[in-house]
């Protein structure tokens, strides 16, 4: 079942913007490693899970880390039902990242969150 286009969307609410909010999961979170991302959750404030992205100059240009960013976003809300209600959700893309396809993100994203203890992997 493909879901409705309103499931689809990446409201301003299920992002992490506020550095306050970044440091409190670096502090307070879980993490797991994979080879070019480092996936970390914490306890959030509301009913749904949020993301945050972290993606600096090492990982490329800024075409190249724009792209990155797309592409997690869109693992995120495609898959959001693999992540926890009510945590905050930051993701650090790692040198090396930017030539990844979107599977190969995917992949390494759902197999974090699976060691983190958040359900199955697809």
């Amino acid at each position: 079942m493909v879901p409705s286009k309103g499931d689809q969307k990446f409201p301003r609410s299920r992002h992490l913007r506020r550095p306050g909010e970044f440091r409190r999961n670096r502090r307070s979170g879980t993490s797991r490693r994979s080879e070019h991302f480092i996936v970390s959750l914490s306890r959030g404030p509301g009913p749904g899970p949020r993301l945050g992205l972290t993606v600096s100059r090492k990982v490329g240009g800024a075409v190249a880390r724009s792209r990155l960013k797309r592409r997690l976003r869109e693992v995120f809300r495609l898959d959001r039902q693999l992540f926890p209600d009510g945590t905050d959700v930051v993701i650090v893309a790692l040198a090396g990242s930017a030539h990844l396809g979107y599977e190969q993100i995917r992949t390494q994203i759902l197999d974090c969150l699976a060691r983190l203890g958040t359900g199955s992997r697809r």
